[in-house]
């Protein structure tokens, strides 16, 4: 399989597309998909964070979720 056909997100920087191309050609081929598909979140991600599109709904999921998990630990460990 072509490596660029791996990397589907692919990186919208250039420079940092070619180093991840880089860096799956030099790992041994039974390598490679794992390492992509850890690429290809990170992609998704770089990419779903340059959105710059933060809305009240969103950022109020996650102080609620950051609190539910706090609450959890917290009663966890103090139990």
């Amino acid at each position: 399989m072509n490596i660029d056909d791996l990397l589907v997100p692919r990186h919208p920087l250039p420079r940092l597309h070619e180093q991840q191309v880089q860096a799956l050609q030099q790992l041994p081929e039974t390598e490679r998909a794992e390492q992509a598909q850890l690429l290809r979140v990170g992609n998704a991600a770089y990419r779903y964070h340059q959105l710059e599109r933060v809305d009240t709904c969103h950022f109020s999921q996650h102080i609620m979720q950051a609190s539910s998990t706090t609450a959890l630990y917290e009663a966890a460990v103090l139990s």
